[in-house]
């Protein structure tokens, strides 16, 4: 069950000439993704007030841009450092987003996961084992997300489509995206009546999905759920639910580690270019 992987095994070096790809260790990919989402909330102030009246927020941007750089080396005891610091400074800011509780619950998870491992476990076996534990505990706590959202939008209010979020995304998202000429043939009035009903099964189907213990059944939830969020994070901001998407995004990769490591295998300049640089921007400027 903890048998180290091939991607464990081999370091990640750079693709040169005819040499092979990097291979991205599951964790290396999750804290890369992890600390690009850190950013978000580190950049701003820093940027907007300047450095001397958010000293609290330098110590956990110097790690993420350290991540972003080597993110080789944050797979085990650097990892629950960049963990402990960005729940440090969670805490310490309080929320300024509604994501924020689920950042925490996720930070809890990987230090529970993290600890766990080192417990009667030979050092080399240690990775292997806080990335199973890892993605169990991410799967648990996607699943009772997307359940306990379900049931909140289960009132009248949800299903007006005029305040509905779900109507409200699609004609944002229309708008925003599309020319002015397009935009009375793409926002027929069915789809946005239907979107709160669409939007309530697919977080019903998700949250059951992630639940399920068949792996036919994880995969096909994990497709929808990566549809799901990329549509979330589409409106460009400040409608944005880009901070959002992107956790629950980097959540699957220890679900599915090795799956995202291969994906990751072939794509790595793209996402380095993608994630760390482009959407972060547009974020801070929008």
């Amino acid at each position: 069950r903890f048998r180290q992987s091939a991607f464990l095994r081999q370091p990640m070096v750079a693709a040169v000439g005819g040499r092979s790809p990097p291979l991205i260790p599951p964790l290396a990919a999750f804290a890369f993704f992890w600390s690009h989402v850190a950013l978000f909330h580190t950049l701003p102030p820093l940027l907007r007030s300047g450095w001397r009246s958010n000293l609290y927020a330098i110590p956990l941007t110097v790690l993420s841009l350290s991540c972003l750089a080597f993110p080789s080396l944050f797979r085990g005891t650097l990892l629950l450092f960049w963990v402990v610091v960005n729940l440090s400074f969670l805490l310490a800011r309080g929320s300024v987003s509604n994501h924020i509780l689920m950042e925490l619950c996720m930070c809890a998870a990987v230090i529970t996961s993290i600890v766990a491992s080192a417990i009667g476990t030979a050092r080399e076996g240690q990775e292997a084992k806080t990335q199973y534990y890892l993605g169990r505990c991410l799967r648990k706590q996607l699943g009772a997300l997307y359940i306990i959202s379900a049931i909140h939008k289960m009132n009248t209010g949800f299903f007006d489509p005029q305040k509905s979020c779900s109507s409200q995304i699609i004609a944002i998202t229309t708008i925003q995206l599309l020319p002015k000429s397009l935009v009375k043939f793409a926002i027929p009035g069915q789809l946005t009546y239907t979107a709160p009903l669409m939007g309530l099964l697919i977080e019903i189907v998700m949250g059951l999905g992630l639940l399920s213990t068949r792996s036919d059944v994880l995969r096909i939830t994990t497709v929808i759920a990566q549809a799901f969020h990329v549509m979330l994070a589409l409106p460009l901001p400040p409608s944005s639910f880009y901070p959002f998407s992107a956790l629950c995004l980097l959540a699957f990769i220890p679900i599915h580690a090795e799956a995202f490591s291969k994906a990751l295998q072939n794509h790595w300049r793209e996402a380095v270019c993608i994630f760390a640089l482009m959407c972060p921007l547009m974020y801070y400027w929008g």
